[in-house]
């Protein structure tokens, strides 16, 4: 097994990790952000924040498109 496989096991296995313990976590409801406008369409995001968050947190985010 090379090193290319054995780096992508190891990233499945913390992400499995990763999603069980954060999806325990509640949160509060999405706010949906406008961030941008490209050939005339508005571009926006859903926030999704933890319950208990505060503008000075510093968390880690994932961003998907």
């Amino acid at each position: 097994m090379n090193a290319h496989w054995f780096s992508r096991i190891i990233a499945g296995i913390l992400l499995a990790a990763s999603a069980n313990v954060f999806a325990s976590q509640s949160v509060t409801d999405p706010v949906t952000q406008f961030y941008a406008k490209r050939s005339g369409v508005s571009l926006r995001a859903v926030v999704y924040r933890p319950e208990g968050w505060k503008p000075r947190d510093q968390r880690p985010a994932v961003v998907i498109f």
